[in-house]
């Protein structure tokens, strides 16, 4: 015996709806003093009952054989495997840190190749630290209050991936609030990560062109190629 199904339930009932109302038809044509079969109410009282013995039929086949969600697997996109001087742990957190905050790998990679040369022990001698040279004591010493770190080490590269995500995302929110388009608050968020964003406005006003947004892009075009 073949299981009740409601796809089983359904065709059986809707011939049987289809069969009543084509009975009816052939009544009422043989009097002119009926109204159309989709007018009659004998026709809408029983379509009205056809339908709902065939919502309760459904409910008992689902009863009988509840439905389970089959689980879709979610693709995760997976890292570009690029030629880059930095630990496997460390490209991985990157990337990862990348997808949560829908900043593009490529623009992460091409930003710290601009500050360090990926160099995440590096020390300038103006005190810019790590992996993306965050500038100690104001810049590093706000993002850490703002971020509720008492103590951090910048030259760990995790720790200076998430102080620069932290200034990252500030920054474009800013931008974002002076209703820029996306290409424009891109530019703006760079700048404004190596000038600070009063030292950025003084590129829009004087139209300058700047040689590390220009720099920052190139990598990018780079390593979006694969290089």
């Amino acid at each position: 015996m073949k299981p009740i199904t409601k796809h089983s339930l359904a065709l059986a009932l809707v011939s049987s709806v289809l069969l009543t109302a084509g009975s009816l038809s052939a009544g009422e044509a043989k009097t002119d003093t009926l109204k159309p079969v989709y007018q009659s109410q004998m026709a809408e009282d029983n379509f009205k009952n056809n339908i709902h013995h065939l919502a309760t039929a459904i409910k008992v086949a689902e009863e009988v054989n509840p439905i389970v969600p089959i689980p879709v697997e979610q693709v995760k996109p997976k890292r570009p495997q690029l030629d880059v001087p930095l630990p496997e742990e460390v490209q991985q957190y990157l990337w990862e840190c990348s997808n949560k905050s829908n900043f593009s790998y490529e623009m992460l990679l091409a930003l710290a190749n601009t500050e360090s040369k990926f160099d995440y022990k590096s020390i300038s001698s103006t005190d810019d630290y790590g992996l993306f040279q965050l500038h100690q004591p104001n810049t590093v010493g706000w993002i850490a209050s703002e971020m509720g770190l008492k103590k951090y080490n910048l030259l760990d590269p995790k720790t200076n991936i998430d102080m620069t995500i932290w200034l990252l995302s500030y920054l474009r929110d800013y931008w974002r609030s002076k209703w820029m388009s996306e290409e424009q608050v891109f530019d703006m968020t760079i700048l404004s990560f190596h000038h600070g964003i009063e030292g950025s406005k003084k590129y829009i006003i004087n139209k300058r062109n700047n040689e590390y947004l220009k720099t920052v892009k190139e990598y990018k075009s780079e390593f979006e190629r694969g290089g």
